[in-house]
């Protein structure tokens, strides 16, 4: 789509709560798991319509997928940080299951306070081994540090960004990148991020 961020937006929010009602008049397996994610990541509207539609098709005997359960669940299988020791810049990875692997690295630059640089995916065999690849090339690299962090910190840096949309730096295409990985965090985490007094 082109077009600043506000005519995106508003033409993504008019086709996702747009499309539940011929959806579900497909009836098929195909279209209820198409509405099982947009009840998970659709806009608010388009969700509660989603979950209705999904109720009834369920009801109707319409087969869900295997996955079905999962979605928006995923399962934290480890995470990872590297920064330089001067403090300009840190990179934080995040493996997760969800029936196969997904990975999230996201590149924030502290120059440009604390935003998104850069944000990218892997998945399968590329994601399971993305860690020992980013081990494996910074090895000869005495400025810039390695460490594996726990779930919780990995949430905290991801909900940091997600706060941090307002700066121009950190476009609305590379927060909805985060979205998938937005269920790794606390149920204390999930109050913060929605307390607008909470700051990154």
């Amino acid at each position: 789509m082109e077009g600043d961020e506000d005519d995106v937006a508003e033409a993504l929010f008019l086709l996702l709560t747009g499309v539940v009602a011929p959806l579900e008049s497909v009836g098929s397996a195909e279209a209820l798991a198409v509405l099982r994610v947009l009840e998970v990541y659709g806009p608010p509207q388009a969700r509660s319509a989603a979950a209705r539609a999904v109720a009834r098709l369920v009801a109707a005997g319409v087969l869900d997928r295997p996955w079905a359960g999962r979605v928006g669940r995923p399962e934290f299988l480890r995470a990872w940080r590297y920064e330089d020791v001067f403090g300009e810049q840190t990179s934080l990875g995040v493996l997760t299951d969800r029936g196969r692997d997904h990975a999230l690295t996201v590149l924030i630059d502290h120059l440009l306070g604390g935003g998104i640089k850069d944000a990218w995916v892997a998945e399968g065999r590329d994601a399971t081994r993305l860690r020992a690849r980013v081990v494996e090339g910074l090895a000869r690299e005495p400025d810039v540090v390695v460490e594996d962090v726990d779930v919780a910190e990995a949430a905290r840096v991801l909900l940091g960004i997600t706060r941090s949309r307002r700066q121009p730096w950190c476009s609305g295409v590379q927060v909805a990148a985060l979205d998938p990985f937005r269920g790794l965090e606390t149920p204390g985490q999930r109050a913060a991020a929605r307390d607008p007094s909470c700051t990154p």
